[in-house]
């Protein structure tokens, strides 16, 4: 069965499974789907591999910068623009500007995705380089300690959060 199809034949136990994994990880989805998902750094790595574990391949990286009272006195926060007050921390989400990079997987591997039977190993060796990607760009010297990556799911587009705006 392609990766999509299976997704959607079984809609319900993998959103519930995915809302529960962000929530263990506090996770937060910027809005009404799964793109945009931003998480804590020291948290990043395990909500990753929780994901990995139910099957759900991540398809993209973007960047906020986490907005504190302490991180505007050390990092001269926020980087960006607007974005939510975090559920999780006293604080907000800033958007990173164009300055910062995204990561996308390349558009052959997102197609086998969308079109195409994938295998448990397609998931964890996609999401593993998800992974290498925010470990090595936190150690870029772009990157600051307020930065938080944003983890984009690769699931049926249709799909909206079933716990959306219960925080």
């Amino acid at each position: 069965m392609k990766y999509m199809e299976h997704l959607r034949s079984n809609n319900g136990i993998f959103q519930e499974n995915i809302e529960n994994t962000l929530e263990k990880h506090q996770a937060q989805p910027v809005g009404s789907g799964y793109i945009d998902i931003i998480s804590d750094p020291m948290l990043v790595e395990s909500l990753i591999t929780e994901l990995t574990t139910i099957g759900i391949a991540i398809y993209g990286v973007s960047w906020w910068c986490f907005c504190s009272d302490e991180n505007r006195e050390r990092h001269g926060c926020p980087h960006g623009m607007g974005g939510p007050k975090s559920v999780y921390r006293e604080g907000w989400y800033s958007e990173m500007g164009l300055e910062y990079e995204s990561f996308d997987i390349p558009l052959n591997v997102y197609d086998k995705f969308e079109l195409s039977s994938v295998t448990v190993e397609d998931v964890s060796t996609l999401n593993d380089s998800i992974r290498n990607y925010i470990q090595e760009f936190s150690h870029d010297k772009r990157y600051d300690k307020c930065f938080n990556p944003a983890l984009w799911l690769h699931v049926p587009r249709e799909w909206k959060r079933i716990k959306y705006m219960k925080h």
